[in-house]
């Protein structure tokens, strides 16, 4: 009688494990995934050393950006941020010069400070 007291009670103790172990507490990928929750910042591209920098403000000089060392712009330039793209994005479209919009989930402390582009847009300069 013991042993099927015993029995039943590790049998309840799985089961009450095995449903606590499968709550799903994670957000539906549709709702994290709406442009509309993201950050955007809006700038200009910097291809330097394989690395690509957005610099922000409205005195940027292009020549600047194609003549300067990247020490040089981080130097010159307050607003800039480092970017990497999520995978899957194509960032082939980018060269330095060209004025974009990129789309963000959160900003990496360090200088310059980082960030990685779900989604950029061409702008018209």
């Amino acid at each position: 009688m013991k042993r099927v007291n015993v029995l039943v009670l590790v049998g309840c103790l799985v089961l009450l494990l095995s449903l606590f172990g499968c709550t799903n507490k994670e957000e539906p990928v549709a709702d994290y995934m709406k442009m509309s929750d993201f950050k955007t910042l809006t700038g200009y591209i910097v291809l330097k050393n394989g690395k690509i920098l957005l610099i922000q403000g409205n005195n940027v000089n292009k020549k600047d950006l194609e003549a300067f060392t990247l020490q040089e712009i981080i130097h010159t330039y307050n607003e800039r941020i480092f970017i990497g793209f999520h995978d899957g994005i194509d960032s082939s479209a980018l060269v330095t010069g060209v004025k974009v919009k990129v789309w963000y989930d959160m900003i990496q402390e360090s200088d310059p400070p980082q960030t990685t582009v779900l989604k950029f847009e061409l702008l018209e300069n």
